[in-house]
This record gives C-alpha cells, structure tokens and sequence, in this order.
C-alpha cells in the first residue's frame, strides 16, 4: 500500500493505532493535531515517521466544502469503526 493520508484523531486511541498502521505499510500519514497538543501521544507518531500538522480546530469550520470533501471517507471511517467494535465484542 502506497500514498499519502491525514487522520484526524491520531492522538487518540484508535486514531493512533490506524495511523501507525498505515504509516507500517508505506503510506504518508499526516496527523492533523490540536495546538494544545503536546506530550507522549506526539511523540509516539513522530516515531512512528508520521508528520504531525498543528491546527486550530475551530478553524477547520472556516475551510470552504471541507465537509463536502470529507462527506464519503467519513462515512467509510464510522462504518470501519462499527465493524471493528462488533467484531470485538462478538
């Protein structure tokens, strides 16, 4: 697997774990990160290779049909995490 991705949430637990995964499998990750940030979740993805992009989430709002954009991986993303949960708890 090749090319470049953003996550969003990749301080979190899920979302540290999926980019650290695609970040094992060739792929560019870029972590999109809050300004407040900081701390051993950072500094586990800049590790792990991944490049970290500070942004001001309420400025996210302001970036004209991001959501428009995102409409289709988001879904992808929330079914691929039900899946996941479901699959555990089975």
């Amino acid at each position: 697997m090749a090319g470049e991705i953003v996550v969003a949430g990749a301080t979190g637990g899920l979302g540290s774990r999926i980019a650290a995964k695609l970040a094992g499998r060739g792929v560019v990750v870029r972590a999109l990160v809050r300004t407040a940030t900081t701390g051993a979740a950072v500094g586990r993805l800049e590790s792990a290779g991944i490049e970290i992009r500070r942004v001001v989430v309420a400025a996210l709002a302001t970036l004209g049909g991001l959501e428009e954009r995102l409409r289709g991986h988001v879904r992808w993303a929330a079914a691929a995490t039900r899946a996941a949960a479901s699959s555990r708890s089975s």
